[in-house]
């Protein structure tokens, strides 16, 4: 009899440790959801700067897009006013020549 008591009062007490460890882990399983809950807020309260970042970053893509469309369709007008210009010094180095040329014959003359 003192054997089925203290058998009785074993069982009785695992089923109080598992309920103990049952409520526990339940314990467990809501402090991590409310620790979940905090970082969330968090994350939602970065949301706007992350917004705003990228919005920005958006901003400074499309000026850089617009300044490289600017350079491209300038880099056809300087190719242009660089061949204008050497065609120019090419001329101006000819009529230099030419002005050495009448210089050595009036020497020559006078």
């Amino acid at each position: 009899m003192i054997a089925k008591g203290i058998k009785l009062l074993k069982k009785e007490e695992m089923k109080k440790d598992k309920q103990e460890e049952e409520r526990l882990g339940e314990i467990d399983v809501l402090e991590i959801l409310e620790r979940l809950k905090d970082e969330l807020k968090e994350f939602s309260r970065l949301l706007p700067t992350l917004d705003e970042k990228r919005e920005l970053l958006e901003k400074h893509v499309n000026k850089e897009r617009e300044k490289i469309a600017e350079i491209e369709s300038l880099i056809p007008k300087l190719q242009e006013k660089k061949r204008s210009l050497e065609e120019g010094i090419k001329l101006k180095q000819e009529e230099i020549s030419k002005i050495d040329e009448i210089k050595l014959i009036l020497q020559k003359i006078f």
